[in-house]
């Protein structure tokens, strides 16, 4: 039997108020087996000799391309690898795996290596793609998510969570150049053709920012927020109330060029919340980071998918172009497949802006009219791909490659005969395993408006919103980590279990079974954003 004090602790865990906990400092705790194999081909790398890249910008991803699109290179975090695989006459097949360290979460080509960002050690390394030998380690920083290169190819940038900063790397030496704070939660990085500057879109807080580059020295600034406006709404009935929303973003997982018009399109979800609760406009929400915000009659009007489409040439915002509904089967729950946890987007010179909703398990093309003429609205058309897919490669013929962590695949294949590569297996405990499918997938089980937890919490972290649900205001609460903020004892895990119930209560799901809670519980234990 748990203490009440467990169980309160475990409520505030999924409710809101506890404070972010510390991640663990970098280290090399709970690494595979296959890290040893690494370890074996190099020791740690005193000096580091990478080749460069042609002049070109590019971008990291969980999955990548080389310069001509005969090696494809895919993350498998759970296995401390990069799996690099060949792509011949439309197939793809398993060339080599290259043991890396802890947690990689994105990789980029450069010539012949490849860089890699191992958050679970806090550090970048190169890796030569024919012999995997590690050709340079540098420790960047607590939690480093994603990376970049500039357009002359010497310079790496790296995105860092804890604490939030841009970190500059010669990409020849790996010698660290600079380390720029920014703001919360950044992720999605853009360099300037021009090299003197890096736009950051960020999960929470600012939708984006900018550091500007001279030589070895970054300047961080703050960039104008999207120009949401203010609406009114009316309860109806006899009292006929209204309200006042203004809509406020948040999970900018990352920024698509659009080269044909030299715009940045950021996909993002615009939050509804209330700023007046009678007829008088009484103030406005606060624009910082997790600044008071509050919600709406329902989450599925409190929510919903837009595109900012942002000019960085005068660094303004141009226009916010919503969606219409997306296709969806006739006896489909209303919102089942509504564009949320958009962790993945690409542009597609066929298509158009191509979009991942993970929790949906599908990709989008929404199409927002022809640049530059960007339209207020925009049609979405899905389909099905791989469960909870976390990243997207649009390749120079045109072939859409999709990544899943979950299924350990690739899909690819034209629209008409798509097919899967399956890089690697199943190596979380099968309760863990089953805790993340749940925390990635929309369900109307875990909330009425077919939420995922993912939606609120992107990247285990927190979307910086209040809401205004139960009467009370509540801030989303980080779970990266809290699960050991419970009670740390015995108890623990079935406080958490219980906190859990009572969100899903919270959420009005219709419920999931014992099995599958505990399985959640068990994930979040481990920490949500960790293996």
């Amino acid at each position: 039997m748990w203490s009440v004090r467990s169980v309160l602790l475990g409520i505030a865990l999924v409710l809101g108020g506890c404070r972010r906990e510390e991640l663990p400092a970098p280290g090399r705790v709970g690494r595979r087996a296959d890290a040893s194999a690494r370890d074996a081909l190099v020791g740690e790398s005193a000096a580091c000799d990478v080749p460069l890249s042609r002049p070109t910008s590019a971008i990291g991803n969980a999955l990548v391309a080389n310069d001509d699109g005969s090696l494809v290179a895919a993350v498998d975090a759970d296995a401390d690898a990069v799996v690099i695989v060949t792509r011949r006459a439309g197939a793809l097949a398993v060339l080599r795996r290259i043991p890396v360290g802890a947690r990689p979460v994105q990789v980029l080509f450069a010539a012949n290596a490849l860089w890699v960002v191992e958050r679970g050690e806090g550090a970048l390394s190169a890796y030569d793609v024919a012999t995997g030998r590690r050709l340079c380690h540098r420790s960047i920083a607590r939690d480093p998510v994603s990376l970049a290169r500039s357009v002359d190819g010497r310079s790496i940038f790296v995105a860092a969570t804890s604490p939030p900063s841009l970190v500059g790397v010669d990409a020849r030496s790996g010698a660290s150049r600079f380390d720029a704070a920014v703001p919360p939660s950044p992720r999605g990085l853009w360099v300037a053709p021009s090299g003197d500057r890096v736009i950051v879109s960020h999960l929470a807080g600012p939708t984006l920012s900018a550091v500007d580059l001279h030589g070895d020295t970054a300047a961080p600034r703050s960039l104008s927020p999207p120009p949401f406006e203010r609406h009114r709404r009316y309860s109806g009935g006899e009292s006929n109330a209204s309200f006042v929303f203004r809509p406020s973003p948040s999970q900018a997982w990352g920024i698509v060029y659009e080269p044909a018009s030299g715009r940045l399109l950021v996909p993002l979800m615009a939050n509804n919340h209330r700023v007046d609760v009678r007829d008088t406009f009484v103030g406005s929400i606060a624009n910082g980071y997790g600044g008071g915000s509050r919600g709406g009659d329902s989450l599925d009007q409190q929510m919903r998918f837009t595109v900012g489409v942002f000019d960085p040439a005068t660094e303004r915002w141009e226009r916010l172009v919503s969606s219409d509904a997306p296709n969806e089967p006739e006896d489909a729950h209303p919102g089942a497949y509504d564009l949320r946890g958009t962790v993945g987007s690409a542009w597609s010179n066929t298509d158009g802006l191509l979009v991942l909703a993970q929790g949906n398990d599908t990709v989008a093309v929404v199409r927002p009219g022809r640049p530059p003429r960007w339209e207020a609205r925009a049609s979405v058309r899905q389909r099905s791909t791989l469960h909870a897919p976390d990243a997207l490669l649009v390749m120079p013929d045109g072939e859409v490659l999709v990544h899943s962590l979950v299924d350990h695949a690739i899909e690819y294949g034209p629209q008409s005969a798509r097919a899967r590569l399956v890089f690697g297996e199943e190596r979380l405990d099968p309760q863990v395993a089953r805790g993340r499918r749940l925390f990635l997938m929309a369900s109307s089980r875990i909330a009425l408006d077919r939420l995922n937890c993912n939606a609120c919490h992107p990247d285990g972290g927190d979307d910086g919103l209040e809401w205004d649900l139960l009467d009370r205001h509540l801030r989303t609460p980080a779970l990266v980590g809290r699960a050991r903020v419970v009670d740390g004892g015995p108890g623990a895990r079935a406080a958490l279990v219980a906190a859990i119930r009572v969100e899903l209560r919270r959420l009005r799901g219709t419920g999931l079974p014992d099995d599958d809670i505990a399985a959640l519980a068990a994930y979040l234990d481990r920490g949500s954003s960790a293996r």
